[in-house]
């Protein structure tokens, strides 16, 4: 891949189970993993209505440089916008690069 086309910086973010409630319950909170630049590409809304897609749910993949520190317990925010990462695909030849898929349910 080009790295030209890596031109959408996003912020990946885990999460952060080190504060407690009053109950002594953990409170999940999200905190940044990395701030990094990427190639983002959404389904066209008719591809989503032509594979039978529900049209709600917004799905994406998101290429970004190999990282060992990602995983589908995180989530990814662009331009404003929080999405799940719902897999991880890995370059596994090269581990030059990684593919993170997302979606975002309205």
């Amino acid at each position: 891949m080009d790295v030209g086309r890596m031109n959408h910086r996003i912020t990946i973010e885990g999460t952060d189970r080190s504060h407690v409630d009053a109950a002594g319950q953990p409170i999940t909170e999200y905190a940044e993993v990395c701030s990094v630049w990427a190639n983002v590409r959404f389904e066209r809304g008719i591809e989503a209505m032509r594979n039978g897609i529900d049209t709600a749910v917004r799905r994406g993949s998101v290429r970004i440089r190999y990282r060992e520190d990602i995983d589908e317990d995180m989530r990814l925010i662009h331009r404003g916008m929080t999405y799940a990462i719902t897999n991880v695909l890995p370059d596994e030849e090269t581990m030059e690069f990684m593919d993170l898929l997302i979606e975002k349910r309205s």
